[in-house]
């Protein structure tokens, strides 16, 4: 504890003189970075004007520990789709940027005198650049979330990845001189490989799996402490306004649903803790923690469903909603999302008082509204791991070991596959299903995409499981049910391959009829074949005049009726001449043109 005073003091020093400096630079408008180097430079012990920090080691320890918080507020927005999408740009500006500055920098090392290999250590060297100065620029311009601010962040990764693969082969180099062997040099490069692909596949496989796999209840053992948590978290500002609590316990405790991990709850600290002392982030948290316990331990929601028949003038109208039996653990909800100042929660509403069959209302008020319905959210990768986790759960018997599409440690992979092969696309958190991903599910087979196959399955495995069934005919039942859909469904439909075609490109509209032109493989022609309306590429026009008709050549036709051909050939005067081209449609079978010259310019002694 000695050791964390001078740490924490120069800590509270670094903060308060980095908070001056920056104020000042906002003020003047300067970039805060520079603020920060100022604060560095006055805290140093370099400068004696000001009290500074002598163990310079201190200033180490707390700037690598903002290095480290930088960096990860940058992985935290780190996506390989959008990655991916610049993948190719970015990898040619960062291999031609590390090159050139490698080369430049040898280069003149060179010149100043330098050896050979205190050149390649000059350029290398220079190749490295801050990704976290640059990140905290960018989100001080409020540049975080533009398409080039993504293009620079893929740069600065792939320029991170050869920074450590360089320092690698440096510190090889420089570790064995002159006697350093391509073996050594791959061996290192190797390892670090090895490194990075474990580190690579426990962070985008492993850990998501791991935290998705957390119980949401306690073990046996642990009832007891439940119990006087609960309780203690009762008592708690805003819950202590629940009435008639009475909490079960029992409903949270499952040993067997408990793999790795038991559900988060608050520690026996809760009852000697000032939860007002908290920050206000902090004890919001704490409070969500809480409240979530108390809903699971609370009492079941009950409500109603009601549907109401009126007939009034002649005429039925119908009104569906619920009437709330027990408010259960939802009161308990209500109360922290009004503490919190938030909407209530979904399905609050839609009550409906209490009626009686034949029921009179005398005088009621009649208007006519309109309304408009929404449509269902998309799915978010929580919202669909959730559903593929409960699909077939009414069919699948309880005893049954697997429950749902997939396990939690494949569920994930199983979306990142769809989305890989172009069924399925991220929109912000949002998973929308592509065209591709909608025609597939249109043309396969009704059984394939129905989650009854996986419940009837998981039925005949249980029954196997207990010696009730015969696994050969739960096999053979299989394949029979494989060569009656592969006999079935051999080849699909006409409509079927209609919903797989390429989709064409839109490149004008047509000037007889104002149908939509699409570009072919010999042609642009008019979607509507009645009205006959085609540019051939291959148009004798074009070839007398060694050229072929472009999609650029055919949009600016369409749109603005003519279009500017350089270098067309005559064959009269064997040379090359520039030229406007005019559409000239007069509505036959084959499409007219023109050509316009440019006007020549006057000269001193008349036309040049």
């Amino acid at each position: 504890m000695s050791e964390l005073a001078p740490l924490i003091e120069d800590l509270a020093f670094i903060l308060v003189l980095a908070g001056i400096v920056t104020i000042f630079c906002k003020k003047f408008n300067q970039p805060l970075v520079l603020g920060y180097i100022l604060a560095g430079f006055f805290a140093s012990p370099h400068f004696n004007l000001l009290p500074n920090v002598v163990d310079t080691a201190n200033i180490t320890v707390w700037s690598d520990i903002g290095v480290i918080f930088i960096l990860f507020n940058l992985g935290l927005d780190f996506n390989f789709a959008k990655i991916k999408s610049i993948g190719g740009t970015a990898l040619i500006a960062a291999v031609t940027e590390l090159t050139g500055i490698t080369l430049l920098g040898y280069a003149c090392a060179r010149l100043l005198g330098w050896q050979p290999i205190d050149s390649f250590f000059a350029g290398a060297m220079l190749t490295m650049s801050s990704t976290a100065v640059v990140s905290k620029t960018f989100e001080e311009l409020g540049l975080l979330k533009e398409r080039f601010t993504q293009f620079t962040f893929g740069i600065l990764v792939l320029e991170d990845i050869s920074g450590i693969i360089m320092m690698v082969m440096l510190s090889t180099i420089a570790a064995a001189g002159a006697a350093i062997s391509g073996t050594e040099m791959l061996g290192s490069i190797g390892e670090l490989a090895f490194f990075l692909i474990i580190c690579f596949v426990c962070g985008i496989f492993f850990l998501p799996t791991f935290f998705r796999k957390v119980s949401r209840y306690l073990t046996s053992d642990m009832a007891e402490t439940a119990s006087c948590v609960i309780h203690l978290a009762a008592k708690l500002p805003p819950f202590d306004g629940c009435s008639n609590f009475f909490p079960l316990v029992e409903a949270m405790i499952s040993d067997k649903d408990v793999s790795d991990h038991h559900a988060i709850i608050p520690t026996m600290e809760i009852e000697k803790a000032d939860i007002k002392a908290l920050p206000l982030g902090e004890r919001n948290l704490f409070l969500l923690v809480c409240c979530k316990l108390l809903c699971a331990s609370a009492e079941l929601y009950v409500y109603e469903a009601v549907t109401a028949t009126f007939d009034c003038g002649g005429y039925s109208f119908t009104a569906k909603g619920k009437r709330i039996l027990s408010e259960g653990w939802r009161e308990i909800d209500r109360i922290f999302r009004a503490f919190l100042k938030e909407k209530p929660a979904d399905g609050d509403g839609d009550t409906l008082p209490d009626f009686a069959e034949g029921q009179t209302f005398d005088g009621a008020e009649v208007a006519v509204t309109e309304h408009f319905t929404q449509p269902p959210k998309p799915y978010t990768e929580d919202t669909l791991l959730s559903a593929m986790e409960n699909a077939g759960k009414d069919d699948i018997p309880d005893e049954a070991e697997r429950k749902g599409l997939g396990t939690p440690a494949t569920r994930a992979a199983i979306i990142e596959k769809l989305v890989a092969a172009g069924f399925v696309e991220r929109k912000g958190k949002s998973l929308i299903p592509t065209k591709a991903g909608i025609n597939l599910v249109t043309v396969l087979p009704e059984p394939l995409t129905s989650p009854m196959l996986t419940a009837e399955w998981e039925q005949k495995l249980t029954e196997i499981a207990k010696g009730g069934a015969d696994p050969d005919t739960f096999m053979d039942g299989i394949r029979t049910m494989v060569q009656e859909i592969v006999s079935t469904y051999s080849c699909i439909s006409e409509d079927g391959k209609k919903l797989f075609a390429p989709e064409k490109e839109v490149i004008g509209t047509c000037p007889r009829c104002g149908q939509p032109v699409y570009e072919g493989k010999k042609n642009f022609a008019c979607s509507d074949r009645s009205c006959g309306f085609v540019l051939w590429k291959n148009d004798r026009f074009w070839t007398s005049r060694k050229k072929e008709l472009t999609k650029k050549m055919a949009t600016d036709l369409l749109k603005k009726g003519r279009t500017n051909v350089k270098g067309m050939w005559s064959e009269k005067k064997q040379a090359a001449y520039d030229a406007a081209v005019i559409l000239n449609d007069t509505g036959g079978k084959y499409i007219n043109f023109k050509l316009e010259f440019p006007k020549r310019k006057e000269g001193v002694n008349g036309r040049k």
